[in-house]
């Protein structure tokens, strides 16, 4: 953990609403002052970042304007140990890797504390609906935090800290319009009023684009949408085979099951998304509500051949979370009650589908809920300055309707499942290999409907950390969690800081820690299928007629959680009070770890059905990941020029070791979807109203978890090497009494580089994904106040 774990903080930025004037008073402010920043997410308690227990970086309101993040996404490609795999999924889209341990599911997402991922552990989309229109400042633990934050804080915490918060209040208007490439609007605003003890604080932030037709970029890799689909209409029928057909043979073979418009061919991939938080404070009594949602296409990452690009062809999330909060303080500051209770809402749009050979060229509707109750009480007590207390317990009750299979018409929200008549693709009661006329009929002997699972479970935790200051130069962190969920059982995580100082100018640290990923809904339940229709002349003993499949998945509800163990050394040192350097080791074992893409039993399926792919989510082996960052950061003043380079350079190895053929033993394969070598770094220059913010990200080649299966020469697909540069400029155009006007111009992959990232997912994907060209937008903020 590190001194230097704010490698990214920057010197305050002119765009802040101060006079011209103060905004000069930071030149008189050293690098080593910037850099001792407060937090919170390391261990429940507000404290520097430099002394807290676990690898953090803390991203000012200053920086994130400064550098032009406007969401978190932007902001987490430039964090030490995070890499983003854009473009490599059909429904995530995006995949989030934190030290090695890639997905969106294993770290937490936090507003003000809150959580604001969905609360059963399904993945989700992290695109432009995470927005830090509302931010004061984002905190980013790296590493294990289920200690205090319990399941699913396996890789990480995100904490975004608003500006309401702390004994802050927020008074006027901030808001920023902007418009560039591919027809990209952007939009957000804050806004806060004061009326004697009570508080309103409301931001929004919407974003919509029609994104690059990559088919003119990257003609290459979409030869067969430009040859073949969108002259002739030709297409492949799966994955696992050869055979091509014109778009229309299976559409008119679905009979009346297919829905909407026939497909038209064209290139479209729109998105869209926007984010709402609301917070009234009156006292000590808080009560918020926080909305975000995204679309995007859902054809992401899929080979050409296998897949369309329509307009309505999605795949849309939106998250709900109402919480309320109170906290009590002692009249001696000495002990303190935060209550908490939330309630959170997820849900994937029943319009959601897919276009493709998965959804045997159909349109394919997919759907999913989640909620949750809880409730928090943490207590905190300070015996004196050298000890301090956190405990805690927490309840929460869970319902969810796991993910459905593809089905050729959408879920109705206001009906029960099993009173839906939903049949998997393909199984919808007409032959596909019936003769072509005009009508072809229904036979029930070919219908398969599908199966649902409405789960209801409960988790109980309980925690407690202890802060010990034996002596002047050592501070502890003793803590556990124990979680109880009535789906997988118990578990306990324990965590142990140890703060050496030696001096005020270096921080070493020594720090386990343990977590826990519980087997979300989606994981252990998920069901899909394409199917094809009857096997001319075969039927079971039974004399059913059996049903052929490109691929079923099924159900496994008897998955683990995975369980994740760290251990990390570091040394930060301030060689002057501008110039840091850091360097962190570590080491971290996951067992148990899950395969969704794993081999399922024959016997978990009915005779009458015969799949070329039988898959479901097995516990599959374990992974081992080794680390090391090393990162600097220097401040130069030169009279009123500002100059701050800094960079990071992470490698990382390890393996998996993953039984493939159920029993057969563990087959050795390399980390996925994580680079060996990164460098992440930049500069930032300010004099008086202007500043430049270059940034460039080099990534060595990351591997994809599609192995031996297109594949026949034995290895995994990877991504080649690449350098990114992303550019932000900034000039305060007009000062006038209250009002601030700045213009700024973005510009990401400056350079207009072809990259590639690798992709998520199973056979019908792409080698490597291709990564968008230049994109540039311009806009205006205006601060109010």
């Amino acid at each position: 953990m590190s001194l230097l774990s704010l490698v990214f903080i920057s010197t305050t930025s002119f765009a802040q609403t101060k006079p011209e004037e103060d905004v000069n008073e930071i030149f008189n402010v050293s690098l080593e002052e910037l850099l001792n920043v407060g937090m919170i997410s390391a261990s429940k308690k507000k404290q520097s970042v430099l002394d807290a227990p676990a690898t953090a970086h803390v991203f000012t309101e200053q920086q994130i304007v400064l550098r032009g993040y406007s969401t978190l996404i932007d902001l987490l490609e430039d964090v030490p140990e995070v890499e983003i795999q854009r473009n490599s999924n059909p429904e995530s889209r995006n995949l989030v890797t934190f030290r090695g341990v890639s997905g969106n599911e294993k770290f937490l997402i936090l507003l003000n504390g809150i959580r604001i991922t969905p609360s059963t552990g399904d993945s989700y989309t992290l695109g432009s609906n995470f927005s830090l229109v509302n931010a004061k400042r984002v905190e980013v633990i790296i590493g294990p935090a289920s200690a205090l934050y319990g399941v699913d804080a396996f890789s990480g915490v995100i904490n975004i800290i608003t500006k309401s918060q702390e004994g802050t209040v927020f008074k006027g208007v901030d808001g920023q319009l902007s418009y560039g490439q591919f027809k990209t609007a952007d939009g957000s605003f804050i806004g806060g009023i004061k009326a004697d003890k009570l508080n309103f604080t409301l931001s929004g932030h919407y974003n919509n684009s029609s994104e690059p037709k990559y088919s003119k970029y990257y003609k290459n890799d979409f030869a067969w949408y430009t040859n073949q689909f969108q002259p002739n209409g030709l297409v492949a029928e799966t994955p696992f085979y050869n055979d091509v057909y014109n778009v229309s043979y299976f559409q008119r073979n679905a009979g009346e099951s297919f829905r909407g418009d026939s497909l038209n061919r064209g290139f479209n991939m729109p998105s869209s998304s926007h984010f709402i938080s609301a917070e009234v404070t009156y006292d000590k009594f808080t009560v918020g509500y926080v909305r975000h949602s995204e679309s995007h296409s859902s054809a992401y990452g899929i080979q050409p051949k296998f897949t369309a690009y329509e307009k309505d062809q999605f795949f849309a999330q939106t998250q709900n979370v109402f919480y309320a909060k109170h906290q009590y303080q002692s009249f001696n500051k000495k002990w303190g009650l935060l209550s908490t209770l939330t309630q959170s809402m997820y849900e994937i749009d029943p319009n959601s589908n897919f276009i493709g050979a998965s959804t045997r060229w159909q349109r394919g509707y997919v759907y999913a809920n989640g909620q949750s109750s809880k409730i928090e009480e943490q207590f905190n007590y300070d015996f004196s300055s050298k000890v301090s207390m956190v405990v805690g317990a927490s309840f929460e009750n869970l319902n969810s309707l796991p993910r459905t299979g593809s089905s050729p018409k959408p879920f109705e929200k206001n009906q029960p499942a099993t009173n839906q008549d939903l049949y998997y693709i393909g199984a919808a009661g007409y032959n596909p290999y019936a003769e072509l006329t005009d009508t072809i009929a229904f036979n029930d002997s070919l219908a398969l409907k599908q199966s649902f699972y409405y789960l209801n479970y409960q988790n109980y935790g309980a925690y407690a950390q202890f802060q010990i200051s034996p002596v002047k130069f050592l501070d502890i962190t003793l803590g556990s969690r124990f979680d109880h969920n009535t789906r997988f059982g118990s578990t306990v995580n324990p965590r142990l800081g140890l703060v050496i100082s030696p001096t005020k100018k270096i921080r070493i640290k020594v720090l386990y820690g343990e977590s826990f990923l519980a087997p979300s809904p989606e994981k252990a339940y998920r069901q899909a299928g394409a199917f094809f229709g009857p096997i001319a002349g075969d039927t079971t003993d039974a004399g059913v007629q059996i049903l052929s499949a490109d691929y079923l998945r099924v159900p496994n509800s008897k998955l683990k959680p995975e369980k994740l163990k760290s251990l990390e050394l570091s040394l930060g040192m301030f060689l002057t009070q501008n110039f840091s350097v850091n360097f962190n080791g570590a080491y971290t074992h996951i067992d148990n770890t899950i395969n969704q893409n794993g081999e399922a039993s024959k016997s978990l399926v009915p005779d009458n059905i015969n799949a070329s792919r039988l898959e479901t989510s097995v516990n599959q082996g374990y992974q081992e990941i080794y680390s090391f960052t090393s990162r600097v950061n220097y401040l130069i003043r030169m009279g009123k020029w500002s100059f701050t380079p800094y960079g990071a350079y992470s490698y990382m190895d390890g393996y998996n070791k993953v039984d493939y053929n159920q029993g057969n033993g563990l087959e050795k394969i390399p980390l996925v979807f994580a680079a060996q070598n990164t460098f992440k770094g930049g500069l930032e220059i300010e004099h008086k109203r202007f500043s430049v913010a270059p940034r460039v990200i080099y990534r060595s080649p990351s591997y994809s978890n599609v192995l031996e299966i297109r594949n026949q020469a034995g290895s995994n697909y990877k991504n080649d090497a690449y350098t990114v540069v992303n550019l932000t400029v900034r000039y305060l155009a007009k000062i006038k009494g209250k009002l601030r006007l700045t213009l700024f111009v973005k510009a990401n992959n400056l350079l207009d580089a072809r990259y590639y990232n690798v992709y998520s997912g199973n056979e019908e994907g792409m080698n490597k994904t291709p990564q968008d060209p230049i994109r540039v937008v311009g806009g205006l903020q205006f601060n109010l106040h």
